[in-house]
């Protein structure tokens, strides 16, 4: 009896698929007589033009209706009626909830799953990487600080950094006879959660007054995170994010983050403001001259903002009547 049974269900199934296949065959050949007979370039659903035959993604279940649904509309939003229909089925009625079901093209969906980490494992983690990256940045500023910011030269740079919570704050001083100016400073943040709101609401947090180099560390970054970094365009700040167990090392849009990043990507070399500028000079009657409009290349700035920062350099000596200046033998 019990296999008399099973031979009933085996065949049922066997009956069910050889349909499902019938109808996406039929489906598949409706879909290419309609495309033939007609000029359809818009989805019927979302009026996107579609320019491809592979970007058409079924056909309107609506009663006798022909109209034809984008791929976008059809995978992605599990669509199954064109806006003529739709408003039948505002409420995801019956029909359509069994629409859904049914796979009319060659584009079958194949569920993936989805395995996410543990908060507690992600935190530690991100911990550990964040703690090895701090050590790298701490040392490598005591060897190499930067000397100058957007605005000015600091010819007596004076670093003070603090760690807490898994998270660096240096601060870059200009020393003076009795007192000195805060003019940089550099965080190192942990991203825990890798999603858009995550490291807007972080960066958000940040207290950027003064320019800020600010590098955000995660375990595994994503396209949200990567994005906000790489098109940030702020003003006084310069944004980076990196993957230190992939050595991946992202930055802003700007020019000079891609100078300043030097200071912060251990596959880099940082230079002094004096060995950038030296590495745009030109020999000019034995002399090593550089222009404003090369250095305004090189960093992004305007022409105000170059000559600000070429005019607070004592090693640099202004060419009066032109736009260059020369490399002082003495200062």
């Amino acid at each position: 009896m019990t296999n008399e049974k099973d031979n009933e269900i085996e065949l049922l199934r066997r009956v069910l698929k050889d349909d499902l296949a019938r109808r996406e065959r039929d489906a598949q050949e409706r879909i290419r007589d309609i495309l033939a007979k007609k000029n359809v370039d818009f989805c019927s659903r979302c009026n996107r033009k579609v320019d491809d035959r592979l970007e058409w993604g079924g056909k309107c279940l609506g009663k006798n209706c022909e109209n034809i649904l984008c791929d976008n509309c059809w995978v992605v939003e599990k669509k199954r009626f064109c806006k003529n229909h739709k408003s039948q089925f505002e409420t995801k009625s019956k029909s359509e909830a069994e629409a859904k079901k049914k796979v009319f093209f060659s584009k079958p969906e194949e569920s993936q799953p989805v395995i996410q980490e543990k908060e507690e494992v992600v935190k530690e983690k991100v911990e550990a990487l964040v703690s090895g990256y701090i050590d790298f940045v701490k040392e490598r500023l005591v060897q190499n600080l930067p000397n100058w910011t957007p605005e000015e030269w600091v010819e007596t740079p004076v670093l003070e950094t603090e760690v807490k919570n898994f998270e660096l704050k240096s601060k870059v001083y200009k020393k003076g006879f009795l007192s000195k100016k805060l003019k940089l400073q550099v965080f190192v943040v942990p991203l825990y959660d890798v999603t858009r709101e995550n490291i807007e609401f972080v960066f958000s947090n940040l207290k950027t007054e003064t320019y800020s180099l600010i590098v955000f560390v995660g375990h595994k970054l994503n396209s949200d995170t990567l994005e906000f970094v790489t098109a940030a365009n702020n003003p006084n700040s310069s944004l980076m994010i990196t993957e230190p167990k992939n050595g991946l090392f992202y930055t802003d849009k700007k020019p000079i983050t891609k100078l300043y990043a030097a200071f912060l990507d251990s596959t880099k070399t940082p230079k002094k403001l004096a060995d950038i500028f030296k590495a745009l000079a030109e020999k000019v009657s034995d002399r090593e001259v550089i222009t404003i409009g090369k250095v305004s290349a090189e960093f992004g700035f305007s022409e105000y903002e170059t000559t600000r920062l070429l005019d607070s350099c004592k090693f640099l000596g202004k060419v009066e009547g032109t736009d260059s200046y020369f490399f002082k033998l003495r200062w």
